[in-house]
């Protein structure tokens, strides 16, 4: 039955594309001209340099360093081992869809349990700071602090959620142990080929950019289909479209004619929930997996109640923004 219902969905979207080609072939292009730009203006300079970064963290151990500084917080905070130390760090600076690139190289590597990289999808799902900061907070808010506030109840709610679901099981606590792992550092170091773990880490990241350009313009064409099609108001068409893909929707939001601060709050729901597209990303890059849909969609349900409450606090506190 759930299979059929899948299949339905995915033909009814096909069509759908299909129907908006046909119908309004110049809205479509304008859909995908302006995917483009999102991509090159702001996915790719925020994520490109980040995922070649982390990429040769991870290959040549690097990440365990680390891993071994965070150890304490991960196994007593988190309750996970101590290897998730680099993937919720990288996962701050680069984040989503590259968040699921680490879960599935730890996978991969049998560093962690498929529980385990449910828990860690649940809270380890953050917006690039530079799209925040910059995008966000500086070019569509026109205010730096309030970028920033996002940010951090971004952040912070994540955190909540994942203390507020975080499995029962309790790892030992380990001693940090830093000279075994120069060892392992200096034995990759000393076996790889650096030119050629650079080609393989500039085609990782090309691989996840190209995808996400791929999802970004097919959920914008779709959503500009569906905000056509349906009686909506520009609240309406605003949140849809957030739903859908995130980009369109913070830039939709910031169209509105509200002030500052209710826009912070509809961009950070925005940005917490992270949209469809991200979604599909992101269980693309994890399908071999089986993670579980419904307790993701369930956490960031939680992850956008905490981030508003956060960002509450913050107004109440800093008033005269």
């Amino acid at each position: 039955m759930k299979k059929n219902i899948e299949t339905l969905l995915i033909i009814l979207i096909f069509l759908l594309l299909f129907v908006f080609l046909l119908t309004f072939p110049k809205d479509a292009m304008e859909s995908v001209s302006f995917s483009i730009s999102i991509w090159k203006d702001n996915l790719f300079p925020s994520l490109f340099p980040f995922l070649i970064i982390t990429y040769l963290f991870m290959h040549y151990k690097i990440s365990l360093l680390f891993s071994e500084f965070t150890k304490p917080v991960v196994t007593r905070f988190f309750h996970l081992p101590s290897s998730c130390g680099f993937t919720i760090m990288a996962s701050l600076f680069s984040g989503f869809p590259s968040n699921a690139k680490f879960i599935k190289m730890q996978l991969d590597n049998q560093e962690i349990t498929k529980e385990e990289a449910e828990y860690l999808l649940k809270f380890c799902f953050f917006s690039s700071p530079l799209f925040v900061l910059g995008t966000v907070g500086a070019l569509l808010l026109v205010n730096k602090t309030l970028g920033f506030f996002i940010l951090i109840s971004h952040y912070l709610g994540a955190f909540i959620t994942a203390l507020l679901l975080r499995p029962k099981k309790i790892y030992p606590k380990e001693k940090r142990n830093y000279k075994k792992v120069f060892r392992l550092i200096k034995k990759e170091i000393s076996t790889s080929s650096f030119v050629t773990v650079l080609k393989d880490a500039i085609k990782n990241a090309f691989d996840i950019l190209f995808m996400l350009l791929g999802m970004v313009t097919i959920f914008l064409v779709l959503t500009n289909y569906l905000t056509k099609l349906l009686p909506l108001d520009l609240t309406q068409k605003a949140i849809l479209s957030g739903l859908l893909e995130m980009t369109q929707g913070v830039k939709n939001v910031s169209l509105l004619n509200y002030n500052g601060v209710t826009k912070a709050f509809l961009m950070l729901a925005i940005i917490s929930f992270g949209g469809i597209s991200v979604h599909l990303q992101i269980f693309s890059i994890l399908d071999d997996f089986k993670i579980s849909y419904f307790k993701f969609i369930m956490s960031r349900l939680f992850h956008i109640f905490f981030s508003i409450l956060v960002l509450s606090f913050f107004l109440f506190i800093f008033s005269g923004i």
